[in-house]
């Protein structure tokens, strides 16, 4: 696993070496230090984990963290889908393809749109994002410029897939113009 550090206080987690789906894991430190999906564990104590939508590459790790005492964090749909352990793919297929044990999880905030979360060194507006799946949301944070677009914008062109469950084409180009209007300087993806 390799350890960036993108900023003073923030750092991206990228797996180099596994197998399957990679997805990036940002570190916001803080008190308390956030963790941006939980694809990955890090070094840092978490103290909270913001999923920004349900696919089992963003949030395969929830659980430990949840179990080490850290609060999970996602938009209402996608405490639905967790909470029946319902993704893209079944359990049985994630368990056989990647070795992953993906569990049925309880969020401990759902976020609402336009919401802040802060940690002392980043604050962080919740923007509702549909179109890679129902459930996305993006993390905003105006003073830094600083965008956390899960898998609904890579920047320039690079946008996220429709064509797995729940994805919308239509509602994703309207939630591309959301964030596309926002002044931004830094975007940083759910994939490199």
């Amino acid at each position: 696993m390799e350890k960036i550090k993108l900023q003073e206080n923030l750092y991206v987690y990228r797996q180099t070496n596994e197998p399957g789906v990679i997805a990036n894991t940002y570190v916001l430190l803080g008190n308390p230090n956030i963790l941006i999906d939980a694809g990955f564990l890090v070094e840092e104590k978490i103290g909270k984990v913001i999923l920004t939508h349900s696919h089992f590459d963003h949030s395969k790790n929830s659980l430990k963290y949840q179990n080490d005492g850290a609060k999970i964090l996602a938009s209402k749909t996608a405490e639905e889908e967790l909470s029946n352990a319902s993704q893209i793919v079944s359990p049985e297929e994630i368990r056989k393809m990647f070795g992953w044990e993906i569990k049925k999880l309880k969020i401990d905030e759902t976020l609402e749109e336009n919401q802040t979360i802060e940690n002392g060194n980043f604050k962080l507006k919740v923007i509702s994002v549909p179109g890679h799946t129902p459930c996305s949301i993006a993390l905003y944070d105006e003073e830094k410029q600083i965008l956390f677009s899960g898998d609904t914008w890579f920047g320039g062109e690079r946008v996220g897939r429709t064509d797995l469950p729940g994805g919308d084409s239509k509602e994703l180009k309207i939630s591309l113009e959301k964030l596309k209007n926002l002044n931004t300087k830094f975007i940083f993806p759910g994939h490199q």
